[in-house]
């Protein structure tokens, strides 16, 4: 009879968590003529209660489920467990926006732990998580990575065998949304009432939407505009080519800057547009084979990376160029080529023109505009790569540490061959580090394994 008192009291205490005030917004991100902006994240302001909360999301639709505290249901930020109530035993998914230590805690509502797990993040992913409670009852189950902390209240009614959180493995699937695409629920742990005034920009590419300031009675969808994107046109994908792909069947994103249209990752084919295979190169470098290197940097995956290649398998066999278009299609896939000094030159003039590009109005610093907001060491000195990162990548090129080779030798900076020569050794290229102002251009030989971007046709 106690038993079946408990069970009862705790499923009426589920049933009353999920009769509280909720509100969903739901955010689209688009240019005042409605093309699309692949926003970065969104800041949520609360002008009412005075805080501040900032949701990531690769998505085109993004949810905000703005609750009174903790969640009682799946979805606190991208926090899903299912099902819920369960009977001793249920499941639970993460998406881990970033790599490094994560922590998964399951406590009473006194706040004992009664299990806990560390998780080793290598990159990003889904994380799938098995919970496990001995006796009824209503719990919360904590997850904390880089500094953020999410809560979803969890109602058991049966007993399982012991307490325990047991991680099932993590896969990189998209982050935020499920396999049909449906972006997952943020729910905000901060407290919120109907009617509160609330705040909402999107960040894209280093630059903020038009802000919207509203009341919030109800749940609404919001169209955050972005107007800078009219006037220029950068950062989106290139028109009618928003993807290529390689013989190896990879896909790269393409990005628009000024009249030019550039992959906006890093090469990693291993093989020519006509199938012929590029050799992998070992711990010795070579001025006269066709080699690509495969160069592990930090937490940065291969597709984040791509592979190096030195000057004889960037050419593939074609002479130096300084040509407009360089006409040099080389280790690029059909319709792309590696781009000439004068084209890397224009991208850099046509940016330092532009002062929503350069730093403090200067000309050429737009070492900032092309790199991306992670993994660069950080730099004390202001317009450098390295400062304040997550201001970075206006142009939406994504450029990154992703290094440069001599055989086994290996150095951390981002670099970029061309298809020009300044000596009979030494190559044009193009650096970009942590301390970087400006893309930096210098030799290097022909020998040394480089990123490659190229442009299309």
């Amino acid at each position: 009879m106690k038993k079946t008192l408990l069970i009862t009291t705790v499923l009426l205490s589920a049933m009353s968590l999920k009769s509280q005030n909720n509100v969903t917004v739901t955010f689209t991100c688009r240019t005042t003529d409605s093309i699309y902006v692949p926003s970065d994240h969104v800041v949520v302001e609360n002008l009412d209660r005075e805080w501040t909360e900032t949701i990531h999301f690769p998505d085109t639709v993004y949810q905000l489920m703005v609750g009174t505290g903790v969640s009682d249901n799946p979805g606190s930020l991208g926090l899903v467990v299912s099902p819920n109530p369960f009977d001793g035993m249920t499941r639970a998914t993460y998406d881990l926006v970033l790599p490094g230590e994560a922590t998964v805690e399951l406590t009473d509502l006194a706040g004992r732990i009664l299990a806990a797990r560390l998780i080793e993040v290598q990159h990003p992913g889904r994380c799938y998580l098995r919970i496990s409670i001995s006796h009824p009852g209503i719990y919360l189950l904590h997850f904390r990575q880089s500094g953020k902390s999410v809560s979803a209240k969890i109602v058991n009614s049966g007993c399982g065998n012991g307490n325990a959180v047991e991680l099932d493995g993590i896969a990189e699937e998209g982050l935020w949304s499920d396999k049909r695409g449906t972006s997952l629920k943020a729910i905000s742990s901060h407290p919120f009432q109907i009617g509160d005034r609330m705040r909402y920009v999107a960040y894209a590419s280093g630059h903020a939407s038009d802000e919207v300031i509203q009341q919030q009675n109800e749940s609404d969808t919001l169209t955050l505009l972005f107007n800078h994107f009219i006037e220029l046109g950068d950062s989106l994908p290139c028109p009618g080519t928003p993807t290529l792909t390689d013989y190896d069947g990879n896909v790269y994103n393409t990005v628009k800057i000024g009249n030019q249209c550039w992959m906006r990752e890093n090469l990693r084919t291993t093989h020519y547009a006509d199938g012929t295979e590029i050799p992998l190169g070992g711990d010795v470098a070579s001025f006269t084979d066709p080699l690509y290197f495969n160069h592990p940097v930090g937490s940065l995956t291969l597709a984040e990376r791509g592979y190096l290649y030195n000057w004889p398998a960037l050419m593939n066999g074609d002479s130096s160029s300084y040509g407009i278009p360089s006409g040099v299609q080389g280790v690029c896939p059909d319709g792309w080529h590696v781009p000439s000094r004068p084209e890397w030159a224009i991208l850099i003039d046509y940016l330092s023109n532009h002062n929503e590009y350069t730093c403090n109005n200067i000309a050429l610093y737009i070492g900032k505009a092309v790199a991306v907001k992670t993994n660069w060491p950080e730099s004390p000195y202001t317009c450098c790569v390295g400062h304040y990162p997550h201001s970075n990548n206006a142009t939406g090129f994504s450029a990154l540490s992703a290094g440069y080779c001599i055989g086994s030798s290996y150095d951390n900076a981002g670099a970029f061959f061309s298809t020009c020569t300044y000596t009979a050794k030494g190559r044009a290229v193009y650096t970009l580090s942590y301390n970087s102002v400006t893309l930096n251009s210098t030799t290097m030989g022909k020998q040394i394994g480089l990123s490659v971007r190229c442009l299309r046709d």
